[in-house]
């Protein structure tokens, strides 16, 4: 007689088995890649008319791109290194890795865009904008 035990025991339901449903799932998350991308590129451009970035805090581009960096290093890790998709499943049995290939290119692209935002309070003029104490401090306890 098979014993069963209740405890190693779950139910995996997948509710994207319609073709229909996949297909809307990846062009809602295209089209949301594509326009969380487009908001980056009106303060780029803004920027580099004005020849200056007065205006935007420096606190808010240098903890933005901390927090891109991060996403990207997850997505990243997470979509193409088997290892740490090994370490996923084995922490999470139960669940799909949660991240689609919209997700890696909108971090990728994200960071570059906030890394062009970054570099242009290096060329371009600031003001007396400097990175204050908090976010240094911050920043260097995330690095």
């Amino acid at each position: 007689m098979h014993h069963f035990s209740d405890k190693k025991a779950y139910l995996t339901v997948n509710i994207g088995v319609s073709r229909a449903i996949y297909i809307i799932s990846g062009i809602v998350g295209w089209i949301y890649f594509s326009v969380w991308s487009i908001s980056f590129y009106p303060q780029i451009w803004e920027n580099y008319k004005r020849k200056s970035c007065a205006g935007l805090n420096i606190d808010y581009a240098m903890l933005n791109i901390m927090g891109f960096a991060s996403y990207t290093v997850y997505n990243v890790s997470l979509y193409f290194i088997p290892l740490v998709q090994a370490q996923f499943e084995a922490k999470h049995p139960r669940s799909q890795i949660p991240v689609q290939l919209n997700d890696v290119v909108f971090a990728v692209h994200a960071l570059f865009c906030c890394t062009i935002i970054v570099s242009h309070y290096f060329y371009y003029d600031r003001g007396n904008q400097t990175l204050s104490w908090f976010a240094r401090i911050f920043l260097a306890v995330c690095v």
